[in-house]
């Protein structure tokens, strides 16, 4: 699973020596006649059954392991659109090259259609940076064979990670991705009308499974529920706040204070919806936890 990961950056530091060749030679010129508009949109194929969304979810948040010479890595979400299957990702890869520390940054757009993928790089640039990892300079534009080969790479990546998962770990990174409560009240903005939203969350229900939340605390009382000492009520900082409740046995939460963010992981008992007359989005209300 992360030597799926170390390879992909294998690849991209061959990437890196063959722009560092054609880009450094002129140390300062920004190559800026790239049209992104002509990048190539590279296609993958996925397994019968599996959607590309978990794969993406496992490429930002599995811990990878770092080849030589490639000091740090980092990925994350700039969007994602559960409905048009598009999904924008910015990565990071910080590397040794000669004496001094660079860094490549890219963005890339993936979009699924049935059991076909594609990965569009739609910027990429690479920067010198000091031992803290900020940048000391403007940046060099990639050009467009480059950035298509970066798009293969990840597509490559994407594919391999999508056929050579377990059952039981295609379950683990679906159930953590569909799951995040960010992600389930990002539904209601990009369904359009309440029924797509409810037909969404009908077929990606979460009671029952046990999710890593972060959280607001807002007080903490003693809990009438049976097998539990305390009853803390929390909010998410989502675009519509989802309200929580969480039962608890942990005497540390005694030493919260309000409006502290923390952690923690508890298994769904019970989803309350936005869903009467009044309520214009149907979206998640509140969640009941158990830890």
């Amino acid at each position: 699973m992360k030597k799926l990961i170390c390879t992909l950056l294998l690849s991209a530091a061959a990437i890196f020596g063959a722009i560092a060749d054609s880009a450094f030679g002129g140390l300062g010129k920004t190559l800026n006649s790239f049209d992104a508009s002509k990048a190539e949109a590279i296609e993958g194929k996925l397994p019968d059954g599996r959607d590309i969304f978990p794969i993406l979810w496992k490429y930002v948040y599995d811990e990878p392991t770092l080849p030589e010479k490639t000091l740090a890595f980092s990925a994350k979400f700039n969007s994602y659109n559960l409905f048009k299957n598009q999904y924008v990702i910015t990565q990071q890869v910080t590397y040794k090259f000669g004496f001094s520390l660079q860094m490549q940054e890219s963005k890339f757009l993936v979009v699924q259609d049935g059991q076909k993928f594609t990965v569009a790089t739609t910027s990429m640039k690479t920067y010198t940076v000091d031992k803290n990892g900020k940048k000391t300079n403007d940046g060099i534009d990639a050009n467009k064979k480059s950035m298509n080969q970066n798009s293969k790479n990840i597509a490559e990546d994407f594919a391999k990670t999508a056929s050579s998962l377990s059952a039981d770990e295609y379950t683990k990174w679906s159930d953590s991705s569909y799951s995040n409560l960010f992600v389930q009240q990002s539904v209601w903005k990009d369904a359009g009308n309440k029924l797509k939203a409810k037909k969404w969350y009908a077929a990606h229900p979460i009671e029952g499974k046990k999710i890593s939340v972060h959280c607001g605390f807002a007080d903490i009382d003693e809990s009438k529920e049976k097998g539990f000492a305390y009853k803390l009520n929390c909010v998410t900082s989502s675009d519509k706040p989802i309200l929580i409740t969480l039962y608890s046995n942990n005497d540390s939460y005694l030493d919260l204070k309000s409006n502290q963010n923390f952690n923690f992981t508890g298994t769904v008992k019970k989803v309350n919806y936005a869903d009467s007359d009044f309520d214009l989005d149907y979206c998640i209300k509140s969640v009941v936890f158990e830890e």
